[in-house]
């Protein structure tokens, strides 16, 4: 799983020069999930119009290790809150480049969490 946030780091990092969200749309085998939790969370405006982010973003293999009822739960709306939370705890509000990014590295996410890179 460590592998798969790295690799979705490098891609909506450094690889294109478009928005996250664009990213997730072009890349369906890899993003699918998470652009339909981002859509469903109603930030896909927000991402799409952002500059200056990192989005640790997690791979439908990563979501597909969850327990499937928890992501169709977290789509309904009285789910959104909690959602939104979840989404904001993988966006920093700063670009960081992949190289940057060591093992305990801690850094505020736009959630207003503290994180620790593993």
């Amino acid at each position: 799983m460590k592998l798969t946030f790295l690799l979705s780091v490098l891609l909506l990092g450094r690889t294109f020069a478009q928005n996250v969200v664009t990213v997730a749309v072009n890349a369906p085998d890899l993003f699918s999930t998470l652009l339909e939790l981002v859509i469903a969370g109603e930030l896909d405006e927000t991402l799409r119009n952002a500059d200056d982010i990192t989005v640790f973003a997690p791979t439908n293999e990563a979501f597909g290790k969850l327990h499937q009822g928890s992501i169709n739960l977290l789509r309904t709306g009285p789910w959104k809150k909690h959602l939104q939370n979840l989404l904001l705890q993988h966006i920093l509000p700063v670009e960081v480049p992949s190289s940057a990014i060591t093992d305990g590295l801690t850094a505020t996410a736009l959630n207003e969490e503290e994180i620790k890179l593993t």
